[in-house]
């Protein structure tokens, strides 16, 4: 089933030079690398592309919720945006991949107001990562990398209320220049629960179908992204921007 112009299906790596193409879809097979998702597949999205979704408002800091997401980056040295919103104005998470001062920045409305801001304890992202970025309701927020809990950078602020308007999956504003560019899949939030660090290791390498009862609670939507872009748990199915 094709994902839409610029989408495709994965199997686990770096792609290689060989694929096979049919309407729109591209099947690449590459080296697996020593982490990688459960999926069998993933969605790829160039520079200018992503997912789009219906629109939700978080609020992160003063309420428990939780983002998850496995990554591939191909993009290089720039910016990219797992969850973001079309409008430059809105808030936005941003993950600097491959920068000479990596980590993850909450955004609130521009780039000069940066609210957290963690060490990444493998900047290489060029390859397979999961991340977790966890608001525990009481202003603070967490973020684990394959399943590590990241160390905030000194200087940073975490202490401010922040609303999280998302509408998009890899992708901000056009023009914008912080558009994700590589793979992604098991893609999930959650509003009302705070997930532990325990969770966040046992769902690491679940699909939907694997996960427990417990780790489904408060959950809004999962997307596996191996097939298609819809939602598994919830009714929010995306569609290629």
């Amino acid at each position: 089933m094709p994902l839409g112009l610029g989408s495709s299906l994965i199997k686990g790596g770096m792609p290689v030079a060989s694929h096979v193409t049919s309407n729109l879809k591209m099947l690449h097979r590459y080296n697996a690398g020593s982490v990688v998702p459960v999926s069998d597949g993933a969605a790829y999205m160039a520079t200018t592309e992503g997912i789009s979704i219906t629109e939700k408002t978080y609020s992160v800091h003063d309420t428990a919720c939780s983002f998850a997401w496995w990554q591939y980056d191909t993009g290089g040295n720039t910016y990219g945006t797992p969850f973001a919103h079309t409008s430059t104005n809105q808030y936005q998470f941003i993950m600097l991949p491959n920068n000479t001062t990596p980590g993850m920045i909450l955004i609130e409305g521009d780039e000069d107001n940066n609210h957290a801001k963690f060490d990444l304890n493998d900047d290489d992202l060029a390859k397979w990562h999961h991340f977790v970025l966890v608001s525990v309701g009481d202003t603070t927020i967490k973020v684990y990398q394959n399943g590590a809990l990241l160390s905030m950078t000194s200087g940073q602020s975490n202490d401010v209320t922040v609303n999280l308007t998302v509408n998009q999956i890899g992708r901000r504003g056009a023009g914008a220049g912080s558009s994700f560019e590589g793979y992604m899949c098991n893609v999930a939030t959650w509003e009302g629960t705070a997930l532990t660090q325990a969770q966040v290791k046992s769902i690491m390498f679940k699909n939907y179908a694997g996960l427990t009862s417990t780790e489904k609670e408060n959950m809004v939507s999962w997307w596996n992204l191996s097939e298609n872009f819809n939602d598994s748990h919830g009714s929010n199915n995306g569609s290629a921007a």
